[in-house]
């Protein structure tokens, strides 16, 4: 078998001892170069042959008998289909796809975890290390996932005996067991922020031992536990679990690999906030961009301006107050999760006018103010010693080296507010302007000199970049409009950047079928653009949206995953790894096991099912 099917949830062995009565049907597919040897025969002999040989784990339509018949053996045929022992070896839904994975031999280990104990070698660890230990001895030894999930099933093949059900998996016998496992860390929690070393080597050996995790940083050695979780499974007696023997070599493709989350339009409660951070971590991301304000309401409390929040939430009970955000703070933190907090101006701001209408711009009907405002006034001093305060309370409570500040969407067209007021024609006329747009970049021109005044480097939306705003060197344009990939060739030839434009996925492309909408995401290549490998290099990762006009708590989970988890593996694996037919059983296990730890992914694509439902734990309030 090739390397990449290592992590295979069962030996041939194991296959031989089962009822290998029953075989899953897989239409239009192959396992090509996977022979065993030519059958041929009608359907019932193919079938006596294979159970009779422990070697073979399927066979084609044709009468070949195959070898390998899961994970990467797997092809789209249009000329013949497979039957696959339901005791074969299925995916263990390694979720990214690790950058090298190799099998050592093909067995695996007992773990009890009433004794199995998580260390640091000596200088590797950290409060970060101690905690990520405990909260892993509950994720890795979760008995809510009691065998290896299985793939999609779309059809049943049981034409002996007619019981239409699945055969039990069938755990190999472990050659060893396992005590613990061992992290060893060279850079003991170094500042967590764009671009730090997220890279592991993670070691199963194949007798009895310790699992061994080297990592340059912590946050690589969070991954790796994660990945470990990947490797385990409960065998449904008591304390007892496998974990397959493996070396795994591991890094991101991108730093950047973010989520962005809308608590603005409607307002997540905390401990979905919490929840929406595990959900990135079990996908491998590092970055929760939190969209926290917008025009719809202030949820933020300030404490130099506390009646932003006061007047512009929702209500009393829709804030995040100053408490609230340092925990979010500290629980990515002990996650390896950046927050990156946006602040969007001078659009996007009719909140901070409740409280401060002087901010905004008064708009004029017939030469009259009407009582509307719109957009951060650019022609007031006040204005702007204004953002220089607030965005210093920012720099001092968000301690990413990055602070998002939008700039996007300013409505500027025929008849808009700000070519009503008499203040902006006057100062259109006196220099000569006929585009207001100008006046946009007079506004943002002076907020990028106000906030990079707090020390903080910035990330804000193209428009910043395309009105031709004198941006810092450090500057990293945030691309989300249509025809990202002539926009990337642009800014890339002087800027950093971070991609969002093709993975909005609040919108559902398909409502009927999510595998044409998932599959999309996934067969997006970032680096699709004409550029230099210079100008690639500037490319700092990419983003995942869910603007909120549609959603909160309610349907985020289910919106978000496993889609995000589709276009998380872009941003992660190697640019190889983009064949959504290969994908496809992986991402239902890594499904079920989002599942399985609480999180109500829905399904991948058609009928399926996991081992452990989601099951709402509902009180009736009657």
């Amino acid at each position: 078998m090739r390397c990449a099917t290592a992590i295979l949830l069962a030996a041939a062995a194991s296959a031989a001892a089962a009822d290998t009565s029953y075989f899953w049907y897989e239409p239009n597919m192959d396992a090509p170069k996977q022979d065993l040897r030519w059958e041929g025969g009608d359907l019932a002999s193919l079938r006596r042959a294979c159970a009779a040989d422990s070697a073979c784990l399927g066979f084609n339509t044709d009468g070949w008998l195959k070898t390998c018949v899961t994970g990467d053996c797997l092809k789209p045929s249009s000329e013949t289909s497979l039957y696959v022992k339901k005791t074969a070896p299925m995916p263990a839904g390694l979720w990214p796809k690790p950058t090298s994975v190799s099998e050592l031999s093909g067995v695996a280990l007992s773990a009890d975890a009433s004794t199995f104990q998580f260390s640091a070698s000596s200088g590797s660890s950290s409060p970060v290390l101690e905690t990520a230990f405990e909260r892993y001895q509950g994720i890795i030894f979760n008995p809510r996932l009691p065998t290896p999930p299985l793939p999609p099933a779309e059809t049943f093949e049981a034409t002996m005996g007619g019981a239409r059900r699945r055969q039990p998996f069938v755990h190999p016998t472990a050659t060893g067991s396992l005590s613990g496992v061992v992290v060893s860390v060279k850079e003991v929690e170094p500042p967590l922020q764009m671009g730090v070393d997220e890279s592991y080597e993670l070691t199963v050996p194949s007798s009895s031992g310790t699992v061994q995790i080297s990592a340059q940083t912590t946050w690589g050695a969070l991954r790796a536990l994660e990945r470990l979780s990947q490797l385990t499974w409960w065998t449904g007696k008591g304390t007892a679990f496998t974990v397959f023997s493996c070396v795994i070599t591991d890094s991101p493709r991108f730093s950047h690999r973010g989520v962005l989350v809308d608590t603005a339009r409607h307002f997540m409660p905390l401990p979905s906030i919490k929840m929406a951070i595990d959900s990135l971590v079990y996908s491998f991301y590092s970055v929760f961009h939190w969209h926290i304000v917008d025009d719809q309401s202030f949820p933020y409390v300030s404490t130099t301006f506390p009646e932003l929040s006061a007047e512009g939430a929702f209500d009393e009970n829709h804030i995040y107050s100053q408490k609230d955000v340092a925990d979010v703070l500290q629980y990515a933190h002990e996650r390896g999760i950046r927050v990156l907090i946006e602040f969007d101006t001078p659009g996007h701001t009719a909140s901070w006018g409740v409280s401060h209408p002087e901010l905004l711009v008064p708009c004029y009907t017939n030469g009259k103010p009407n009582g509307a405002r719109y957009g951060a006034n650019p022609l007031l001093n006040s204005t702007f010693e204004f953002m220089g305060k607030f965005f210093a309370e920012v720099a001092s409570v968000f301690p990413d080296d990055y602070v998002h500040v939008g700039g996007d969407e300013l409505s500027l067209g025929q008849g808009s507010c700000w070519t009503t007021n008499p203040d902006m024609q006057a100062w259109m006329k006196a220099h000569g302007e006929t585009d207001y747009a100008a006046l946009e970049n007079v506004y943002e021109q002076r907020f990028v000199n106000v906030v990079s005044a707090t020390n903080k480097s910035l990330i804000g939306w193209q428009e910043l970049f395309d009105n031709g705003i004198n941006l810092p060197s450090d500057f990293v344009v945030n691309v989300w409009k249509g025809g990202w990939q002539e926009e990337m060739s642009k800014v890339t030839a002087k800027f950093r950047t971070v991609l969002s434009s093709p993975y909005y996925e609040n919108y559902i492309e398909n409502p009927y079928s999510n595998s044409g909408d998932w599959m999309g995401y996934y067969t997006t290549e970032p680096l699709n653009f004409t550029g230099t490998a210079e100008q690639k290099a500037r490319v700092m990762g990419c983003e995942t949206s869910f603007w909120a006009e549609y959603i909160d708590s309610t349907n985020f989970f289910s919106r978000a995953w496993p889609r995000a988890a589709a276009s998380g593996e872009r941003f992660w694996s190697d640019a190889s790894v983009n064949d959504p037919v290969e994908a496809s059983g992986r991402l239902h296990a890594h499904r079920c096991r989002l599942v399985a730890r609480g999180i109500p992914a829905e399904p991948v694509e058609g009928p399926s099912f996991c081992r452990d439902e989601y099951d709402v734990q509902y009180n009736p309030p009657f």
